[in-house]
């Protein structure tokens, strides 16, 4: 991998601004405020320095010339301005304050325009190379555990962004894939798939997930996983947005997953219905859970849902509440399946 530094200004970014990728796959979405671009912005009309872009170069791409490796936020905010989707703000100078760029005058356009960048352009580097290095560059740099692990280059990584790109549960899951949300999700199912309840669900975890997990172990993970997918759409299709609630998603997935092992499957109509009376009381007691236990004759269902809840006290992602949610889930919806 070899990285020559060159110089372009921002009227030559824009002129080539259709053969650049400002997101490759294991770039993180856009994130950033309008305030924050605002600022970036008026940076440039301050004539400061701006961090070096890392763009690699693309051989053999009909669509592309570069991919954006470090830099997307900035140079999408660039994009942005100079197609006019927001004016500079009241950090700019009064002569600037709530402009767009059409209504810069000839002598702030010629400012803007000819600010020059730094293009760090990566050269005869290969995709593991490429994603090692956007790891090492975001590393401190506010990425969510989620987008660092998208920057792994690993067998199971390229299977997830294939199904979180593909699989027609997240198209009408009315999960926002925000900051890589999808796979968020489905990462804390494949964890389970490796460790079962042995091991906790945080991030360090879900890494060492991610980097264990072999060719042909993804491959049958991803199977699994498609087939447990498979289950919710026929669910999600009956109530649209039924598993928005993260832990909702992961727990259910695992409870299909250790009957799907057993051949057994669950009528989605009845689960459905059987889940959202189950959440209905949730969203009720969460604040007071310890109401659903004081009375000396609590029902079972009182005393599962108390269980539940509780678990969240401390961290839901800890191995004991994970397997705790998921004996709630064993008795409350178990019987639906056969």
């Amino acid at each position: 991998m070899k990285i020559n530094l060159t110089p372009i200004t921002i009227n030559e970014v824009i002129e080539i601004w259709d053969r650049i990728d400002p997101k490759p796959q294991y770039q993180r979405t856009p994130v950033w405020k309008v305030d924050r671009k605002r600022l970036l912005i008026d940076s440039i009309m301050r004539g400061y320095d701006l961090p070096k872009f890392y763009m690699n170069k693309l051989s053999g791409n009909s669509f592309f010339d570069y991919e954006v490796c470090d830099g997307q936020q900035r140079l999408r905010t660039i994009a942005e301005f100079c197609q006019g989707n927001f004016s500079l703000g009241k950090e700019s100078s009064q002569t600037l304050q709530g402009k767009k760029f059409e209504d810069l005058s000839i002598e702030e356009k010629d400012i803007f325009l000819k600010y020059e960048l730094t293009f760090a352009v990566i050269v005869e580097a290969d995709h593991t190379e490429i994603r090692d290095l956007f790891a090492r560059l975001q590393r401190g740099m506010g990425l969510n555990q989620a987008e660092l692990r998208r920057a792994l280059s690993t067998s199971i990584g390229i299977f997830v962004e294939s199904i979180v790109e593909n699989h027609v549960f997240f198209n009408e899951s009315r999960i926002l894939d925000i900051r890589n949300k999808h796979q968020d999700y489905i990462d804390h199912v494949i964890a389970y798939f490796v460790n079962g309840f042995d091991k906790d669900f945080k991030g360090v975890h879900l890494k060492d997930v991610y980097e264990s997990v072999s060719p042909e172990q993804a491959t049958k993970f991803i199977r699994d996983l498609t087939a447990v997918l498979d289950e919710m759409e026929a669910m999600n299709s009956i109530s649209p947005g039924i598993f928005r609630n993260k832990w909702g998603f992961v727990d259910t997935a695992i409870l299909i997953f250790s009957y799907l092992q057993k051949g057994l499957k669950a009528n989605p109509v009845l689960f459905v219905k059987d889940f959202l009376a189950f959440e209905n009381l949730r969203k009720i007691h969460i604040k007071n859970p310890q109401s659903l236990i004081e009375d000396a004759n609590a029902t079972d269902e009182e005393k599962r849902l108390y269980s539940y809840i509780s678990s969240f006290q401390k961290d839901g992602a800890l191995r004991n509440n994970m397997k705790r949610r998921h004996h709630v889930f064993i008795n409350q919806l178990g019987y639906l399946f056969e």
